[in-house]
Formats: structure tokens, C-alpha cells, sequence
């Protein structure tokens, strides 16, 4: 199994952005730098249609595939964890798809969810120097997925490999819609971690939640944040009341890492800072009811559907400033001369 970081001992570290304040200049605007890169639309539409087409993918040579993929590897495990891994020179990205929950063994890693260290069961990449705190604990049937059967260990030495070996693949960008967006979060972090010098993106379609708090907060303070050198970068999409995202319920026990984005057919798109927002930084967390809500809803089930996400993303495409966001909702009680800027990446 995985050896690079073998025995690693870390300590958790606080999140950097815990006690810092609104930073304001001249404009009275409040400036986020680097986590402000939104994914671009056209962008997000494409990795939702390869997380469609993954679904009833059998090989590399599926002609739906975009002409300017390459794909590298297309594996079936026994499991029923199913993942590509492409990539093009054009866009200057590496791409490693997953296949969402569409069978009974998919199932059984949806339902496990007990929680275990990130890694191989028998060799941990996280841990810490503390009984009390054995380190950042994500969903053991997510992890299994991704690190059973040495899938893992496969991605990411190819990954390095045409990373090393060509320098227009300037990102990763790991994606996959329900149980696929899970592991891709899980793949992402990993990845992120063991090589610094990857640049990690990670968009993701009807995702559940996937951790701990102690694993909210390795991941958010590992993206590349207020200014922060991070290699990390998380994107959740959420359309409308999808009821996937809001599971686990056992909210006290598991946690949305990385940014929301909210899809409202009526409302448009909105951007939640880490899920839960920043007060100091003046930044909204998704609302109150956000959970609730769909749990009521008749549409909650229907709305997970990801060809919801390929039609909502194509209305992006071609209306971004109503059904996409560039920005993070600020908090209501913001002053109304206060403007939060983001950017297009």
C-alpha cells in the first residue's frame, strides 16, 4: 500500500482564517484573493457531463468523450467502484472522473458510515501524537472505495507521472457526481497532500457529507485560501433541494468541506464560503433550513438526478451572471457600500 508518507505523525493545525477580520481597502470593498478563483462555467459543465457519461462508460475509447480528452484508464474494481483518468492539453488538466452510486456494492459503501482515518486501513496517511485526537476522520465507505484494491496508489503514480512528463497538464481536477463526488473528495485531499506540488481542484455534483469536524478543518485550511499557498481547491454543486448532500444527517458527526454552490432554478446560483460561512469575514453559510427544507421536499429524491446539473450548467453557459456565481454571499447584516469581490478563473 501507500509508503510516501509512511508512520507520518501531524498535528492538526487550527484554521488560519479562525480569528482574521475583513481586510478593506480603499474602495471599502473586501478583497478575497486566490480562493475567489471560482471554476469557470463552461468548465463545470464539462465535468458534469463526464460524471454523466461515467455511468455507462465500459472503456477509453467511448465515443461521447470530448476530442480534445485523452484517456489513460478506465478500471472497473470488484467493488463496483468504477473511475477514468484523461487528460487534456488544450484545457492543461489531468482529469480523474468517478462513477456515482449505481449498483448494490455502491450501496454498501453509501451505508457505511462509520468513520475512519483517511488511507489505508492498516497505514493511515493522517494521523496525530495524541490518543484523544487520533487525527481527521472521514467515511469509511468512501475511503474503502477509493484506497481498496490499490486503486489509489495507481491514480496517483500515473498522475505524476504525465504531470512530470508534460508541463501544459498544469491541474488536477478530480469530479464525480453522488458516491463519485465522495470519492473524489477523498482522492483530491489525498492527492493534495502526498505532492505539494500538485495543483488540485475538485468539482464535485450532489456530494454527501464526507467527514469529521477535525477533517473539515485539515481540508478547508489545506485550500489555497485568503492568500494561503495551498494546492487544494473544493467545489460543490448542489442543485436545488437534492437530498444527497444533506447526508449524512448526523450533522454533529459529519461536515461539508470545501464551498457551495447552491443551484436555484428560480433564485439563480449562490456561493457559500466553506459551507458554513465566516462571520469575521462577513461571509453567509448556507441557510438554517437548508437541511430541513429538502428533507420536506417532494422534489428532494428527482433532484439528484445529474442530468438536473448538465441542464442547470448549460443555462450557465449561457447566462452566467444569473445561473452561475463568481462570489460569495456576504452576510445580510453587511453594510450596503460593502462590496465582497470574487474572480473568474
Amino acid at each position: 500500500m501507500i509508503k510516501l508518507l509512511s508512520h507520518l505523525s501531524l498535528v492538526i493545525p487550527s484554521l488560519l482564517h479562525d480569528n482574521l477580520t475583513p481586510v478593506k481597502n480603499n474602495n471599502n470593498t473586501i478583497a478575497l484573493p486566490k480562493h475567489a478563483n471560482f471554476p469557470a462555467p463552461r468548465d463545470a459543465l464539462e465535468f458534469a457531463i463526464l460524471s454523466q457519461i461515467i455511468y455507462s462508460q465500459t472503456n477509453c475509447t467511448d465515443p461521447r468523450l470530448p476530442t480534445h480528452l485523452t484517456c489513460h484508464l478506465y478500471e472497473e474494481k470488484k467493488d463496483g467502484t468504477n473511475v477514468m483518468l484523461a487528460s487534456s492539453k488544450s484545457q492543461n488538466y489531468i482529469a480523474i472522473i468517478y462513477e456515482g452510486t449505481n449498483n448494490v456494492k455502491n450501496w454498501a459503501h453509501d451505508l457505511n458510515i462509520s468513520l475512519m482515518l483517511l488511507g489505508p486501513a492498516n497505514d493511515p496517511l493522517i494521523t496525530t501524537n495524541t490518543t484523544t485526537a487520533p487525527g481527521p476522520q472521514v467515511h469509511a465507505g468512501f475511503n474503502e472505495a477509493v484506497f481498496n484494491e490499490g486503486l489509489f496508489d495507481e491514480l496517483f503514480s500515473r498522475v505524476k507521472l504525465l504531470s512530470e512528463n508534460d508541463s501544459s497538464l498544469t491541474k488536477v481536477i478530480v469530479s464525480g457526481h453522488s458516491l463519485g463526488a465522495a470519492n473524489a473528495i477523498i482522492t483530491g485531499v489525498a492527492m493534495a497532500f502526498l505532492d505539494p506540488s500538485l495543483n488540485v481542484e475538485v468539482y464535485n455534483y450532489g456530494c454527501p457529507k464526507t467527514g469529521d469536524a477535525a477533517w473539515k478543518k485539515f481540508v478547508d485550511s489545506s485550500c489555497n485560501a485568503l492568500g494561503r499557498d495551498g494546492n487544494l481547491a473544493v467545489w460543490r454543486f448542489v442543485y436545488e433541494e437534492d437530498i444527497v448532500p444533506r447526508v449524512p444527517l448526523e450533522d454533529d458527526k459529519f461536515k461539508h468541506v470545501g464551498h457551495t454552490v447552491q443551484l436555484e432554478s428560480v433564485g439563480g446560483a449562490g456561493a457559500y464560503y466553506f459551507h458554513y460561512g465566516d462571520q469575521n469575514l462577513r461571509l453567509r453559510g448556507v441557510p438554517r433550513n437548508w437541511e430541513s427544507e429538502a428533507l420536506l421536499s417532494t422534489d428532494s429524491v428527482s433532484s439528484h438526478n445529474i442530468d438536473n446539473y448538465i441542464s442547470y450548467m448549460k443555462k450557465s453557459v449561457n447566462d452566467p451572471q444569473r445561473y452561475f456565481a463568481n462570489s460569495f454571499l456576504p452576510t445580510k447584516k453587511v453594510n450596503s457600500d460593502i462590496k465582497v469581490l470574487g474572480m473568474m478563473s
